[in-house]
Parts: C-alpha cells; sequence; structure tokens
C-alpha cells in the first residue's frame, strides 16, 4: 500500500514571508488590496518543495519534476481497511454528513443504481464525517504534507477520488 501526495504548491510571499526564503523581493498592492510578491526568486531553485529533514534530494527533484511523490507504507494497513469501510458505508448512504456529496459514475446514470463502490467516483467535502476525515489528520501525513506547505495546514476542500482496478478494458 502507498500513499500519492499530489499538490503543487505555488509560492507567494504572502505565505511565505519569513527571512531567508527569498531574495529581491517588493512588496506591492494590487487593485483589490491584496498584497503581491514581485520579483522574487527563491533561495533554493526547487518551486514546489521546502527545506526539510523528512524528503531526500531525490524526493523532492522527483516532485519538482513529476508533481507527486510515493511514499511506500505511509498509512498502515489496518486504518486502510478502516477507511475503505468507510467509503463503502458512504457509498451505501449508510453515513452521511452535512454539506457532503457522493458522485456517481456517467457511465451508472442510466443504468439501475448499484449502492457499491464502484458506482460513485468521487466523494466531496467529507471534513464533517470524522471517520473520513480522520485520514487528513494522521501525524504520517501531516509531517509529508508541510514539506510543502508549510506547518500552516488547513483544509478548504476535501475530495476523495475512487478509482477501482482497472477491468482490462
Amino acid at each position: 500500500m502507498y500513499c500519492k501526495i499530489i499538490q503543487k504548491t505555488w509560492w507567494s510571499c504572502e505565505t511565505a514571508k519569513s527571512p531567508g526564503k527569498f531574495r529581491n523581493a517588493s512588496w506591492e498592492r494590487e487593485d483589490g488590496g491584496s498584497r503581491a510578491c514581485i520579483g522574487t526568486a527563491p533561495l533554493d531553485p526547487r518551486r514546489f518543495t521546502l527545506n526539510n529533514d523528512l524528503l531526500t534530494t531525490e524526493q523532492r527533484q522527483f516532485y519538482e519534476d513529476n508533481g507527486f511523490l510515493v511514499i511506500k507504507n505511509l498509512v498502515s494497513h489496518e486504518d486502510l481497511d478502516d477507511f475503505r469501510g468507510v467509503f463503502e458505508r458512504v457509498c451505501k448512504g449508510e453515513l452521511s454528513a452535512p454539506g457532503m456529496i457522493a458522485m456517481r459514475d456517467v457511465g451508472t446514470l442510466n443504468s439501475e443504481y448499484v449502492p457499491d463502490q464502484k458506482a460513485i467516483t468521487r466523494v466531496l467535502d467529507f471534513q464533517e464525517l470524522p471517520e473520513l476525515f480522520r485520514y487528513c489528520s494522521l501525524p504520517q501525513i501531516l509531517k509529508y504534507v508541510e514539506c510543502f506547505i508549510g506547518p500552516n495546514i488547513m483544509s478548504m476542500h476535501t475530495m476523495v477520488i475512487n478509482k477501482p482496478p482497472d477491468a482490462g478494458k
């Protein structure tokens, strides 16, 4: 089992104000009153990862080049089984949360409804479902997320993408 970290973080001076992270930075106001950083260049040539003691140079470069990083065995098999069970209960309509949306595959829209995980392709806005949001709060996940976006981690939108194994078609 593995965890894929897929998120490119776009640097801005608004989120990277600490001294030494950028050089030649000048602050200007844009029309909307928000601050923009003009003419910045990161001291580290990597754009999407922060200096940290967790990722190797090779891992950082792989992420910079490919936009994802595979960390094998990051989440235990027991936790993955628990999350899979919660996902299946969501698909069957046994679990719900305010604002949460379970999206069906467009290929199943005209067919008879099959309440299983193969019919659901995405679950959106599950932050109010503690059983599933626990995944986003696992310490081993957060320590890697911090390598990309820093320590001020917030959830603005949550989404699970269900991609069952290829049927061989």
